[in-house]
């Protein structure tokens, strides 16, 4: 696995931190693209998408806090996000509040909005699985299949699989199934939308 891409110094960039900056910024093109078809201004989704960003940053790492609580000694250990430590879904939920409420305040039908950009999240979602594997976390169960991996013992993963009474084994690649999954779903939404007319589909 490769958690850190390259280091200066004590400066690190991390593949995670690059597959889910480029996960937004595909998005971000993704959904311009479509916004032009259904007849939205694109300023409205690249002001959108500042709001998105925020919100899935602080909504994904508020779950996370939430459920991982004994995690953290300190209040400020809180705002540590190059520690990792964020959760899919918190982000989700507080992005979909957030372009419920920009759509109201546009006077843009929020069920359109979210037509446009629902591709654009199961793409990030593809991508930022990736950035998973790289790093070695949301893994699988141990299994003994040809396509099993063996993290190194420095990631989750592989701390995990050190832990087991049978030592270090493979484990199923959940982040790349997922990742497959996700790419299966942004093509039926791309091709399904042409027969399912109306918004909100």
């Amino acid at each position: 696995m490769h958690p850190t891409l390259f280091g200066i110094g004590k400066l690190s960039l991390h593949s995670y931190g690059v597959m889910l900056a480029l996960s937004f910024l595909a998005g971000i093109y993704l959904a311009s693209l479509r916004a032009k078809r259904r007849g939205v201004a694109v300023e409205h989704i690249l002001d959108l998408s500042v709001y998105i960003i925020l919100a899935a940053v602080v909504g994904s790492r508020l779950a996370y806090i939430v459920f991982h609580l004994s995690d953290y000694t300190s209040f400020l250990d809180i705002f540590a996000l190059w520690q990792g430590g964020a959760t899919l879904y918190g982000g989700l939920l507080l992005c979909i509040a957030a372009s419920y409420v920009y759509a109201s305040q546009r006077g843009i039908a929020f069920l359109l909005l979210a037509d446009i950009m629902a591709p654009s999240i199961a793409l990030g979602a593809m991508l930022t699985r990736i950035g998973c594997f790289l790093s070695g976390c949301c893994f699988g169960a141990p299994t003994d299949i040809p396509w099993g991996v063996v993290f190194p013992p420095s990631s989750p993963a592989g701390a995990y699989a050190l832990g087991l009474p049978s030592g270090a084994c493979a484990l199923h690649p959940t982040q790349l199934y997922e990742s497959l999954g996700t790419m299966i779903i942004v093509f039926l939404l791309l091709k399904l939308e042409r027969r399912l007319p109306g918004n909100g589909r």
